[in-house]
């Protein structure tokens, strides 16, 4: 049943109480009781119903202050000793207050307290200043609503103004800052944190927390600091945030609030395993698990399972994920979220199965925009463990393509490792160092340290200082550097059950494929690998298995295993193989035969010969052992089945190219989106699909040159946005030549000659 406070009672209800009271008669203050509201207001609510009926109790009386209540000097006063004395007790307020000549009950201290919102606030947002609603803060939010309808937007700022907190801060968005006190300020910016960029939530929080401190309001300056500092969380700056949190520590010392104190550690904690102080960062973790004693709710639980997988402690993580989802009453988007987490960790744990399940309750709610990205990952690292490699590059990209500015780093660091993945386990040892390699400088500007320990391991194979192995992930990359150096069975079982017991098996199954030497060794001992058979099949394991590479962008080329084959194909035999390679480039994958039919031989009587001769021919120009593509017929359809061979395209790169080049240009970052769009054009070698006129080799030949043209006049404007100059000719040049009857292009060109 769901429960309310008298001043937010439905009239329904109002009228069902006073009905009952006037019914059964008896005493007034029974009834108040049975309600859990005061006999007061009960009374109250009789009197304006016998006075004007049911209509009469939706008007609304306005607040008066009580005659009992404190006079507004005193009561500032008690909460101004607890601003300047954020450590203040209310037992040392009494005292204080009495020397002054007021003799104030504690209970009257806390009351006036929790009014300002100094205490008792929300168990699920430490950083809160909103508090339970009270008669006075209902009416003068009520009343700056109506103002704010009038537009008197000043005049309903002067009420929030003179409130001592609020209950509910979305008023607060419909006000222009600058008419806003101070404490109305942070209010407002805890409340838009999620949507202002953190580069404006710092400097703001920066300078209410000084103004703060100017006016010796020292409680309320903590949470403009901690604001502060989880922006320069954000902002990756964890010098400066271990500056300010350093600052609200020497102010807290003696402060006895669990929440506050929970906070404090946690943020150092994050800031410490930032700047690789692993020992400082476990001491703080320590402290937050005891604190977490006293804050027995799911916002900890759920916050502290986050900072376990920032420490990389995965599988500790799941225990408090799970703990927070067993909470009642948790709200829908709370319990996606938790879901989402630990779908996340069980795809690093290795733990798929169950990543699954969660996924499937997770489809089962709508989606939230948030979450969109972390459950495009989720599923690309799914992919890749079953073995579906283009579709999990398919879904890296996708990560990119929706990745906004906040979190573009992170994203382009997971998603340049995920395709770096998919491509050396493909066997393509340069194009995926090259992933990796064009990451590294962005996480070097940065400065995300651990990201650059764990990309230089795998591009150089460097090894990890010893200091840096009490993290757990690195200690994984040191032994299996170690397991690669000395090629031993035992060192290779040390890395992999260190995985399974650090819950990184995951992660494990990810880098090994960069490390393709430990399996093919176990293999020569016939010894087992403890990884899953479809990682087992991968190509890199497998080297014989073919790899074909098809060069699109221009002249048909076609490489098998990264060799060069020397065949000269058919016009037909071209289309067809990049038809094949673009619908079916994966074992598993097929083409229903009658969409081959329609689209090579429309006119033909007996298709499913030429279909055969074709297959014939086509294989035995490109090596290809006949088993491995056939046709089959299952519940009445032919169809053309990929039985085992890779086929990729520099298409794919190409597209991969743009998204990154597109999502760099969007966080700001224009001269790494500059290097990717010009790797994108260089990809080009001449006309795409010359003399093939099939009806889908058109179509695709206009959906790359759409891409080729689109891309080119953006790339063209956006230098010209930078004051760049140097490439755009030579890049509208090349486009210009390949798309000659583009005079967008043509123009832009001779523009800059």
């Amino acid at each position: 049943m769901k429960s309310y406070t008298a001043s937010k009672l439905p009239l329904e209800k109002k009228i069902e109480i006073v009905e009952v009271y006037l019914k059964k008669g008896g005493s007034l203050r029974k009834i108040a009781h049975l309600y859990d509201i005061s006999y007061m207001t009960l009374w109250e609510w009789v009197r304006q119903y016998k006075k004007g009926g049911k209509e009469n109790l939706s008007k609304k009386m306005p607040y008066k202050r009580s005659n009992r209540r404190l006079p507004k000097k005193v009561e500032r006063q008690i909460m101004l000793l607890k601003e300047r004395q954020p450590s203040l007790t209310i037992k040392r307020a009494k005292q204080t207050l009495s020397q002054q000549g007021w003799y104030i009950s504690p209970k009257g201290i806390w009351k006036v307290w929790k009014r300002y919102g100094l205490v008792n606030r929300p168990k699920n947002d430490p950083l809160s200043l909103i508090c339970s609603g009270t008669y006075e803060i209902e009416d003068g939010i009520q009343q700056a609503r109506l103002l704010i309808e009038k537009k008197e937007l000043r005049n309903a700022a002067k009420i929030l103004n003179k409130l001592p907190s609020l209950s509910d801060g979305s008023i607060l968005k419909l006000i222009p800052e600058k008419f806003l006190s101070s404490r109305r300020k942070l209010e407002r910016l805890h409340l838009l944190f999620d949507i202002i960029p953190r580069s404006k939530i710092f400097n703001k929080a920066k300078r209410i927390r000084k103004n703060m401190e100017k006016r010796r309001c020292l409680f309320s300056s903590i949470f403009a600091g901690f604001l502060e500092a989880l922006a320069l969380q954000w902002m990756r700056d964890p010098e400066g945030q271990l500056d300010i949190l350093d600052l609200l520590s020497k102010r807290m010392k003696k402060i006895r609030d669990p929440s506050l104190k929970y906070t404090l550690h946690l943020l150092k904690s994050i800031a410490h395993c930032e700047l690789l102080q692993i020992n400082e960062a476990h001491k703080n973790l320590e402290k937050c698990r005891r604190l977490l004693i006293s804050c027995p709710y799911s916002f900890y639980w759920i916050t502290f399972g986050d900072l376990l997988t920032f420490v990389t402690y995965y599988k500790k993580s799941l225990i408090y994920f799970k703990k927070a989802l067993l909470q009642k009453d948790l709200e829908n988007s709370l319990k996606q979220a938790i879901h989402i987490k630990i779908a996340n960790v069980c795809t690093i744990t290795g733990q798929y199965q169950q990543a699954i399940e969660f996924l499937k309750i997770i489809e089962m709610t709508q989606t939230e925009a948030n979450y969109e990205n972390r459950l495009v990952l989720i599923n690309a690292n799914l992919c890749f463990a079953k073995g579906h490699l283009g579709k999990a590059a398919d879904l890296y990209k996708e990560s990119l393509e929706k990745a906004k500015k906040a979190n573009l780093r992170n994203i382009f660091y997971v998603s340049s490792l995920g395709l770096a993945q998919v491509t050396r386990a493909l066997n393509r040892k340069e194009k995926a160092q090259k992933y990796l390699k064009k990451c590294l400088p962005l996480m070097k500007k940065h400065q995300m340290r651990s990201e650059i320990i764990i990309l230089q391991f795998i591009v150089k194979r460097t090894t990890i200082p010893k200091n840096l192995q009490k993290l757990p992930i690195l200690r994984l990359c040191y032994l299996m550097l170690k397991a690669t150096q000395t090629l031993r069975m035992q060192d290779y079982y040390e890395s992999l059950n260190y995985a399974k017991r650090k819950g990184l098996l995951g992660i494990f199954h990810r880098y090994i494929v960069f490390f393709p030497e430990l399996v093919l060794h176990l293999f020569e001992k016939g010894k087992p690998t403890g990884l899953p058979r479809a990682i087992l099949k991968f190509p890199i394991f497998n080297q014989k298995k073919p790899v074909y590479h098809i060069r699109l962008l221009g002249t048909i080329i076609v490489y098998k295993n990264q060799q060069y084959v020397k065949t000269k194909l058919m016009p037909k035999e071209k289309a067809f193989l990049i038809h094949l390679t673009l619908k079916a480039g994966e074992p598993e994958k097929s083409i229903l035969s009658i969409d081959l039919y329609r689209n090579f031989w429309p006119d033909s009587k007996n298709p499913s010969n030429l279909l055969s001769h074709l297959l014939v021919t086509l294989k035995k120009k490109l090596r290809l052992p006949s088993h491995l593509l056939m046709v089959s017929s299952k519940l009445g359809e032919s169809r053309l089945v990929n039985c085992g061979v890779h086929l990729t395209t520099d298409y794919n790169d190409l597209e991969i190219a743009f998204v990154q080049a597109n999502a760099l240009e969007r966080a700001g970052e224009w001269a790494f989106a500059k290097r990717e769009y010009l790797r994108a054009f260089r990809l080009f070698h001449g006309e795409p699909f010359k003399k093939i006129y099939d009806n889908w080799s058109e179509h695709m030949r206009r959906v790359i040159l759409n891409k080729l043209e689109t891309e080119g006049k953006h790339f063209a404007r956006s230098c010209l946005e930078h004051g760049n100059k140097k490439d755009v000719k030579k890049v509208l040049e090349k486009v210009a030549q390949i798309i000659p009857g583009s005079e967008e292009i043509r123009k832009m060109a001779s523009s800059f000659g």
